[in-house]
């Protein structure tokens, strides 16, 4: 009787961990398109680029915080009327608050180190933490393509495949435009 109490606790603590949903908020990977479609908070288009069938941000005037910190948009990206990559941009100076609270919920991620330079010649120690969790990442970045911009990403392991394979047909594409 205890052998089967026990696979039936393992079993069932696994499919939790399994069926863990990632997202931000009430974005969830894999969630349909029309939980989105309609919402005002969301301007949402589709792409001239064809990477993505839809693309939505978050609309001017609308306000939304990650880890209690304003973002400055969140981008929500759609293949085949499903969720399959979330961006935030945010303030680089609240990118330790933001991502101690992403271990808090993710555990601890794997850290990789780079140096940036600006502009002027400055060095800055560049920080990504990565979180894999079975077919999908989240990863933070303390600097983009600014240095006082941070960002969030989750994502689909079928989102990049798919985004992969547009990039090369469309590569393909303007190759044959020469």
């Amino acid at each position: 009787m205890k052998k089967i109490l026990v696979v039936i606790l393992l079993f069932w603590v696994t499919s939790a961990i399994s069926e863990e949903v990632i997202g931000f908020k009430e974005h969830t990977l894999d969630s349909p398109f029309n939980k989105v479609k309609g919402n005002k908070r969301y301007k949402c288009e589709i792409p001239p680029n064809k990477f993505v069938d839809q693309a939505c941000h978050l609309s001017s005037g609308s306000i939304e915080t990650i880890a209690g910190f304003p973002v400055e948009t969140v981008m929500l990206f759609y293949f085949a009327e499903k969720l399959g990559s979330i961006t935030i941009y945010f303030d680089e100076k609240n990118f330790n608050q933001v991502t101690a609270a992403l271990i808090e919920k993710y555990g601890d991620g794997i850290v990789v180190t780079e140096n940036v330079q600006n502009k002027m010649g400055a060095i800055f120690e560049n920080k990504e933490i990565t979180w894999e969790k079975l077919e999908t990442n989240i990863v933070a970045t303390r600097y983009t393509n600014k240095l006082d911009r941070s960002l969030i990403r989750y994502y689909t392991e079928s989102y990049i495949d798919e985004f992969s394979k547009r990039s090369k047909e469309l590569k393909k594409a303007q190759a044959k435009d020469l």
